[in-house]
């Protein structure tokens, strides 16, 4: 009798991902994270341990944003939020870090922003869009967006990828914006606000081996 052992699609990702970010030409480049994009297509909401119309239920009838981490080590974070209808994550950064992001459901407004003068505090708007369930994005330190403001137009489901993750001297600072000309905005240092976001047990697959996270 031959048994077949399916194959942890999460576990095969976080490696992807590793293996990507220590290669020598690892260099923060779209084209450098193509690997990790690839990979992360291939998850389905069953791998990460949720369900599409369940959690659309439970994140409209929540009006806090959740959490559900997934692996976290020296070199990246990975995770998932939920955000209910309306409710954003407002405009941050994320200082000489890239960030991969996929769609799970739903769709969320992007309006982000690289800097073109951080010591005068100007940036230029480089995206403004609908992010929609499937769609995959990236920013990077120096573009793609690395300041952004996340709003969910419907029930909205996002998983990050970030490399190297937050900590030390990498802290998140958040802004304000002030169109000034053009697609040029004034970014301005606010202090951080207070976000009502809950922390949910991840339930899917393990990041690290065969079996159920647990």
């Amino acid at each position: 009798i031959f048994l077949m052992c399916r194959v942890n699609e999460v576990a095969s990702f976080v490696r992807v991902v590793k293996q990507t970010i220590n290669s020598p030409a690892f260099s923060h480049s779209e084209s450098d994270v193509a690997p990790i994009a690839v990979a992360l297509n291939q998850l389905t909401l069953a791998d990460l341990g949720i369900e599409d119309h369940c959690y659309r239920d439970t994140v409209s009838n929540d009006e806090r944003m959740q959490y559900q981490h997934i692996y976290q080590d020296s070199q990246c974070s990975i995770g998932m939020f939920f955000i209910p209808a309306s409710a954003s994550i407002p405009l941050h950064d994320h200082p000489s870090m890239t960030v991969i992001t996929r769609a799970l459901f739903g769709c969320a407004e992007i309006q982000a922003y690289d800097w073109q003068d951080q010591e005068n505090r100007v940036a230029a708007r480089v995206r403004d869009h609908l992010f929609q369930s499937g769609e995959i994005m990236s920013c990077h330190p120096n573009s793609g967006g690395n300041v952004h403001v996340i709003t969910a137009r419907t029930p909205f489901a996002m998983l990050d990828v970030l490399t190297p993750p937050y900590g030390g001297e990498r802290d998140c600072q958040y802004y304000s914006a002030t169109h000034w000309k053009d697609n040029l905005f004034k970014l301005d240092d606010i202090p951080e606000p207070q976000l009502a976001i809950k922390s949910v047990r991840y339930k899917g697959l393990s990041p690290t081996d065969q079996s159920p996270s647990v």
